[in-house]
């Protein structure tokens, strides 16, 4: 089978759209050697096994180094989601909206108002990582170790074209599972207005257990920054249009932007 998608390859975001039709249009069933996984490429199938996901596995595949809701199965993952759903409906986004406004706004703000804008590195990432870093409540002094290891979950930077290794990606997954902990320790100890907080109260109340609020803190912080990025540096994720004119509305007086890719 020819190699059409490799997350590990320096090139992985070269063409990533054509590749991901050609993967629909002639391999509904794909197999990424690179990370010895099937893939399901078409969106009917995709949803059909989500509906029905007797016949898959999200554990124990070897891709559940670390356990959160998106590697477990059964009961457990249904009694979680199930639980936290609530917690991310359209009327709670709708909530904070005002906070993702004002970190956009203090985002574009701190770009210099002359010269070359990187907007990758200086808007795109940070946008989630310092929602996501409020949203749970995340110390600051955790920040960076967190946010290297969304570099390293996209495997990609368009300053760093040097490859990560399996044993730097494997000690710093150890590193931020042994953060989460520590943080949730600290949230029962001294709760505070965020999410993570809000995990360890459903410990308190019964509704959940540490293993299972651990799961889901795992999961929240190791998609909650990367998957993000991921959607907001590919423009062809936002209509054409609208993106210019947000674009020009945040920047507020700046000539141009120079976008480095």
């Amino acid at each position: 089978m020819p190699v059409i998608v490799d997350v590990l390859a320096t090139d992985y975001h070269d063409q990533l759209y054509q590749r991901y039709a050609a993967l629909r249009d002639e391999h509904p069933v794909y197999f990424d050697a690179s990370r010895n996984i099937w893939m399901i490429t078409r969106y009917e199938d995709v949803r059909r096994l989500l509906r029905h996901p007797d016949g898959t596995l999200n554990g124990s595949t070897g891709h559940s180094y670390i356990p959160t809701l998106a590697t477990s199965d059964g009961e457990l993952h249904n009694k979680v989601r199930s639980h936290v759903i609530p917690m991310f409906s359209k009327a709670v986004a709708t909530q904070l909206e005002p906070v993702i406004a004002r970190i956009v706004d203090e985002c574009f703000a701190r770009l210099p108002t002359s010269g070359e804008i990187d907007l990758y590195h200086e808007v795109i990432k940070c946008i989630p990582q310092e929602f996501m870093t409020r949203f749970l409540g995340f110390p600051e002094g955790s920040a960076p170790l967190w946010y290297a290891l969304g570099d390293i979950l996209m495997g990609q930077d368009p300053q760093d074209d040097s490859p990560t290794s399996a044993e730097v990606a494997i000690r710093d997954l150890d590193a931020v599972a042994t953060m989460v902990q520590a943080v949730l320790a600290e949230k029962r100890r001294n709760p505070g207005n965020d999410h993570l907080t809000w995990l360890v109260q459903q410990e308190a109340q019964g509704l959940l257990t540490p293993e299972e609020s651990t799961l889901f803190a795992n999961c929240l912080t190791f998609a909650g920054v990367d998957t993000t990025i991921n959607l907001l540096q590919h423009c062809p994720n936002y209509d054409i249009v609208e993106s210019r004119w947000r674009l020009s509305h945040w920047a507020r007086g700046y000539a141009a932007l120079v976008i480095k890719a």
